[in-house]
């Protein structure tokens, strides 16, 4: 047979299982969510009417600049700036191109001789070469003296170690 539970409970019972069920329940957790939400909104508005109004700060910036180009002083500004392309254009046109100058070198090259190092000042250069034998290397020193692409062709320095030689040489461009 079901055993049936007669058990009834008394009024104050029921309501205080009422209210704890109202409380403990999904209620507060949605109230607090709710805050939370809140208190994020009004944060993110107050941060968005500071970044309007550094956007606009910024815009009288902007705009006072482009005032300050228009009159006399731009055409005073367009002519300084010509002047220092002009100036730039003569220096680099003085300068020797160091792309020319290592397709130069490479034209002068010996088989058998490799380049370790480049520096160039001004028209100056210094190359060290890497060799396995005397003879590369005196023909190197050969074809860089008879070279149309240098002058002032000079060894500045020959060593020699177990496995290969080192030349330093020093030349100016020629122009």
């Amino acid at each position: 047979m079901t055993t049936i539970n007669l058990y009834q409970q008394s009024a104050q019972e029921s309501q205080s299982n009422k209210k704890s069920i109202f409380l403990s329940g999904g209620f507060l957790y949605s109230v607090a969510l709710l805050l939370v939400v809140l208190i994020m909104y009004g944060g993110m508005s107050m941060y968005n009417s500071y970044l309007d109004k550094r956007n606009t700060a910024i815009q009288d910036q902007v705009s006072q600049q482009r005032s300050s180009f228009s009159g006399q002083d731009a055409a005073d500004q367009v002519t300084d700036m010509q002047t220092r392309l002009d100036i730039i254009s003569k220096n680099i046109a003085s300068q020797p191109m160091m792309a020319d100058q290592l397709h130069n070198l490479a034209n002068d090259m010996v088989s058998g001789v490799a380049v370790a190092s480049y520096k160039q000042e001004g028209n100056k250069f210094t190359v060290d070469f890497l060799s396995s034998n005397f003879s590369d290397i005196s023909r190197q020193i050969l074809n860089l003296k008879q070279s149309k692409d240098f002058t002032n062709v000079a060894v500045a320095s020959l060593n020699r170690t177990e496995k290969n030689l080192t030349l330093e040489v020093t030349m100016d461009a020629a122009n």
